[in-house]
Order: C-alpha cells, then structure tokens, then sequence
C-alpha cells in the first residue's frame, strides 16, 4: 500500500515525462494478467506440468511486452484504453458506493 502511494505521488509531480513508461507497464502488466488469468480459469488442470505454468508466464510476458509496444507506439490509442478503463472502474466505485441503495 505504501508503494502505491509512492508511486503515485512521483506520478503526480513528473506524469508528464513519465507517461511512456507507465502506459508501457501498464499494458505490459494487465496483458500479462490477464493471459495468465485466461489460461489458469480455462486450460488448466491439477495434474498440470510445472513448467506449463512457465511457458505461459513467458508467451505472456513477450504479449505484454508487444502490447506495451503498440500502447506506446499508438500513444493515443493507449490513453482512451486507460481512461476508458479508469472510467468503468469509478463508475464501479460509485455505484457500490452510493447508487445501489437507491435501487
């Protein structure tokens, strides 16, 4: 919790010249979650191999790096996912917040 805030009160001063590397990571890290996510929900089983779990970490990771790759290169493309995704996420907190009583 205390690097969450660390991070973003570094954001919050140098966002600007930090923009690139966040959307970056941020398509690096949601892309990776969510390949593993898909694979361990749907694929998987218990008597998996161990190094399955790796390979799928690794394709993963070179996803998330091409992902991040192309948010960058369509740095536009890559603010309306974010903002897009910031928005259902408020949209999220308010209703579990305030509007669900009113129904």
């Amino acid at each position: 919790m205390i690097s969450c805030i660390i991070i973003g009160f570094v954001l919050n001063f140098f966002g600007r010249k930090l923009f690139r590397p966040v959307i970056f990571l941020s398509g690096l890290f949601l892309t990776l979650v969510a390949i593993m996510i898909v694979f361990y929900l749907l694929f998987f089983d218990s008597n998996r191999k161990s190094y399955v779990g790796w390979i799928v970490l690794a394709v993963g990771f070179v996803a998330g790096i091409v992902i991040g790759f192309l948010l960058v290169k369509f740095i536009k493309v890559g603010a309306f996912i974010f903002a897009a995704w910031g928005g259902f996420t408020l949209g999220l907190i308010l209703w579990n917040t305030f509007i669900y009583l009113s129904g």
